[in-house]
């Protein structure tokens, strides 16, 4: 149990680190994530903030890069709205 209280603690302190300070700005039920370098490899949709994982409060899907999104962004659309971009 020890070690997951220490899961929990970082996934908690990333939440407060990455996610808290736009989620104010969140109407979106979605949530389409560009990580950045090392962020690669987070699981965002594991985070913790006070309530629930992030990925029960919104579906999470991840792009490579900002610039793939906007590059298939342009393309018509299959259906859908993403609304929120990290």
């Amino acid at each position: 149990a020890p070690a997951n209280a220490d899961v929990e603690r970082h996934l908690r302190a990333l939440y407060r680190e990455l996610i808290a300070p736009v989620r104010p700005f969140v109407s979106a039920r979605h949530l389409l994530i560009a990580p950045h370098g090392p962020l690669h490899v987070l699981p965002f949709h594991a985070l913790l903030s006070e309530r629930d994982w992030l990925g029960r409060e919104f579906t999470v899907s991840y792009t490579p890069g900002a610039n793939v999104f906007v590059n298939s962004s342009r393309r018509p659309s299959r259906g859908g709205d993403l609304s929120a971009v990290f």
